[in-house]
This record gives structure tokens, sequence and C-alpha cells, in this order.
């Protein structure tokens, strides 16, 4: 991870100093959803799933394909304990409290392909290569961070409305090289804007 840094770095310095007029405006996705099938070490750890959130932006490159940067947010899940009121005998549950709380941030590179049209539906798969921030913390303060690496696949159904706008269903599954989190799931209601674009063909998450 180190190592890709500072390669990560040069390649969005290089990216700022293209003129701006050299690069049309990107097309852009908006998703918000719940993260699910969460594969923690620890199980009924970290393993609920929650929040989930992606903002990309693509380039098209081809008619079928586009590339681009997405940036993510996932909620893992908790860790709870049972307390007991020990002043009763025997002792009564106070119920389940949150100990710890943990989630993911990140930014991937994103290659997208178009697939084909389903009556009125856009169809799309993509891929992903980036970095994963691993968070915990106990009532905001953090308590462990981790950097990792990982990959992730992708696809959608988008319905193209007017003016390049489209509205849909996004599933995505993340492989994270990680034992803490080696894997989960998300599901988004999707937003897509193609800058200049009318109804007709759409696609993108994380």
């Amino acid at each position: 991870m180190r190592r890709s840094a500072p390669l990560l770095a040069a390649a969005l310095l290089a990216a700022c100093a293209v003129p701006a007029r050299a690069l049309p405006l990107p097309e852009v996705m908006a998703e918000v959803g719940r993260s699910f099938a969460v594969d923690s070490k620890a199980s009924g750890a970290f393993d609920q799933g929650g929040f989930s959130m992606a903002l990309t932006a693509l380039w098209p490159v081809e008619d079928l394909l586009r590339i681009g940067v997405s940036a993510f947010a996932d909620d893992m899940g908790s860790l709870d304990a049972e307390r007991f009121d020990h002043s009763h005998n025997p002792p009564t549950s106070l119920g389940l409290f949150e100990l710890a709380h943990a989630s993911v941030y990140g930014g991937a590179w994103r290659m997208e392909v178009v697939g084909p049209r389903l009556r009125r539906l856009d169809t799309f798969a993509r891929g992903d290569w980036g970095a994963y921030w691993f968070r915990v913390d106990q009532q905001g303060d953090v308590v462990t961070k981790s950097e990792k690496v990982g990959w992730s696949l992708g696809g959608g159904l988008m319905l193209p409305l007017r003016e390049g706008h489209a509205v849909g269903l996004v599933v995505a599954y993340d492989r994270v090289f990680s034992d803490f989190t080696r894997s989960f799931m998300s599901a988004s209601f999707a937003w897509h804007w193609r800058p200049g674009i009318h109804p007709h063909a759409s696609g993108s998450k994380h």
C-alpha cells in the first residue's frame, strides 16, 4: 500500500496538470443505499452492514466504455454487548449497547462497460481497483485504523429520464485484502447524469 501511494499521487498530479479544456465534463453518478453480507473475522461483530454511499466521475473513451474515479463510504457494523443490572437477583438485562463501530471509506479507479438495453432500461457492468481505509471508533474516538487494497465488481439497471438524467438500482461486491473485513456487498439507488446527452443510454457504483 505504501509503495502504491506515490504512484497514485503522481497520477493524480498529472491529471490535474492537463488543461481544463482538454477534458470534457465527466458523467456523474451518485449512489445511496445499504451495505450487507459483511464477511468479518468475528461472527456477530462488525458484520451487520449499514449506510452506503458513493460518488463517481467517468469519461467516455469508446461508445460502450467509460473510465474514471470513484469515492465511497460504507458502514461495516458494530460490536454490541448486553449489560445487566446487578442490583437485582437475578440480574435483569438492560439491553444491548454499542461498544464500537466500524466503517470503511476510500477511492478507486473504475472501468465501466455499457450493456444491452432491456426494454426501456439501460444496463452496465463495472470493475474497480482501489484503496480502502478501515476505521473502528468508540463514540467518535478512533480506536484502530488500517489501509488496504481491494477490488470491486458491480452492475446495474438504469431508467433514462430527460436531459441526460437517469435513475436506477446498483449492486456491488467488494473484495478487500484484509483480515478485518474480507468482503462485503452493497445495494443502492443511483442517479446518473450525462452532460449534453438526451435520454438514450446510461450506466455506473462503490
